[in-house]
């Protein structure tokens, strides 16, 4: 077993004073540039109103789910697309706190705090305090960090996909199980948790890729809750509209399918240049985190993982969402904090993040689509 090495107070402290930071700074510039920006044709809140100009895009999809729920449209938009959890969670809160807005944003800045400190306690158990930090660090200022304050899912998925791994590194079969299970009814790539999981169980790495199946016990049946989310979900749909699939068909009208690697890039005809720069820039950047995961030999586990969903984002027909699925990858900020042990590399990196998160954030509470 992994042996548990917990994080202090004052480590806490720390993490929670960098979250506080990057957060204020986030919604400040969201304030002033809502005020200064020219706004987009899509924009349609109060000037000045930075959480209602965070309200826009993906975030109309899950209210209706919370206020009117499911409804499948076969060939046209449906909301079926968007996973359960987030908007159930959001409907449960508002017992409480009657406003599923507010509902939402405090779910998702709870999951954004609670994800830094996992991807801390994750990071610690190979490296030092400084290290695990800047992992921290970078996740909160990476360009769509953003996402992870407002009415989206990602601050959700990415917590239940790092208190997984860290389980699933303490061998702790059970509750790794359960935040995979949970990931998979958040976001549909959640299932992929599986994969590392397995790796981690027959202690696969890059010196030992052999299968030791003397190391195969009762637990491992615990990992079959991990796809089930997905599998419940499913079921829902099947009672519900007869179409198990109704959140993979859905997804056809947002242009997402299965296909060849190089007929996503082909996607990007119909795209402006700005827009263009931003997606291949991305795949660039997961491509290059990619090859110096496997430069310096990153857990096995999680180099496979952070393999497998690149694949499937760059097979998913479009290259729409990039930029906020590359912030989900969390072995991504092990390769940024090992980058930064070099000053000089460090500060350039966290300039140009904070930079394009700076841009990112004044386009979107605009009115601007970005992703």
């Amino acid at each position: 077993m992994t042996k548990n090495n917990p994080i202090t107070g004052k480590e806490i402290l720390r993490l929670m004073a960098y979250f506080l930071s990057f957060k204020f700074l986030t919604f400040f510039i969201a304030w002033l540039s809502n005020l200064v920006f020219l706004k987009s044709i899509y924009y349609e809140t109060i000037p000045g109103n930075v959480f209602q100009a965070f309200l826009s895009w993906d975030t109309g999809w899950y209210l209706s789910i919370v206020n009117v729920g499911y409804y499948y449209n076969p060939g046209g938009t449906t909301n079926t697309v968007f996973f359960p959890l987030y908007p159930l969670l959001v409907k449960l809160f508002t017992f409480i706190v009657p406003d599923p807005i507010l509902c939402g944003y405090l779910i998702s800045n709870t999951a954004c705090m609670l994800g830094v400190v996992y991807l801390y306690k994750l990071v610690k158990i190979d490296y030092n305090e400084q290290i695990s930090l800047e992992a921290a660090i970078f996740y909160l200022i990476f360009p769509t960090s953003f996402f992870t304050s407002i009415f989206y899912t990602e601050s959700l998925f990415f917590l239940f996909v790092t208190v997984c791994i860290y389980y699933t590194r303490r061998k702790m079969w059970l509750a790794a199980s359960v935040f995979g299970l949970v990931a998979s009814m958040t976001r549909n790539t959640g299932f992929l948790l599986l994969i590392p999981m397995l790796i981690e169980y027959f202690d696969i790495n890059l010196g030992s890729l052999k299968l030791d199946f003397k190391k195969l016990r009762m637990n491992i049946c615990w990992l079959l809750l991990v796809p089930s989310g997905l599998i419940s979900y499913m079921v829902y749909l099947y009672i519900k509209f007869n179409e198990p699939f109704a959140f993979i068909k859905g997804q056809k009208n947002w242009g997402k399918r299965l296909v060849y690697f190089v007929d996503t890039f082909w996607s990007l005809d119909g795209y402006g240049l700005f827009h263009k720069v931003i997606f291949i820039s991305f795949v660039l950047i997961m491509l290059t985190m990619l090859f110096y995961l496997f430069y310096k030999k990153i857990r096995l586990s999680y180099t496979v993982y952070a393999l497998v969903t690149f694949i499937l984002l760059i097979s998913s027909g479009t290259l729409e969402s990039m930029p906020r699925f590359a912030a989900m990858i969390f072995p991504f900020y092990i390769g940024y904090a090992l980058m930064a042990q070099n000053r000089v590399t460090g500060e350039a990196l966290k300039f140009l993040s904070i930079g394009l998160l700076i841009l990112f954030v004044s386009l979107f509470v605009n009115g601007y689509w970005l992703t």
